[in-house]
């Protein structure tokens, strides 16, 4: 886990990530999806199988919203995938609301390697901020 320290007067430059017009793009949506996924595997880590069953919907939303975002070839390239995480969403979703955590997990795995095949057809050389967690 990384610690961000800054003095009183310091304020961190993220950059693009400063810029509110940042998430109304493709690339800010396809951050916040990154930053989302970030998220849930330290939930999963952790075992907190509620809050993953909280931010299910959450994904489901923000997938949606990026391929909207998106150019229409992009979209129609990145749809398929987008298709497979939100129907997985719906089993993790039901999952980790049972708070089964064998399943959950094995389900989480499929999406990471979703979302990191959704990464390689947006942003294949990487222009798209890290995510700051």
């Amino acid at each position: 886990m990384w610690v961000l320290v800054f003095s009183a007067n310091q304020k961190p430059d993220y950059g693009l990530l400063d810029d509110p017009e940042f998430y109304h793009t493709a690339a800010g949506a396809h951050y916040r999806v990154k930053e989302l996924a970030a998220k849930l595997n330290q939930y999963m880590d952790s075992g907190d199988w509620q809050q993953i069953h909280n931010n299910m919907y959450y994904m489901d939303t923000l997938v949606d919203a990026f391929v909207k975002k998106c150019s229409p070839e992009m979209g129609a390239q990145i749809s398929p995938v987008c298709r497979k995480i939100k129907a997985l969403g719906e089993k993790i979703d039901s999952s980790s609301g049972k708070s089964d955590a064998q399943k959950t997990t094995g389900l989480m795995l499929e999406l990471f390697k979703l979302i990191d095949e959704l990464n390689k057809l947006f942003d294949p050389t990487g222009t798209t901020p890290e995510v700051l967690l």
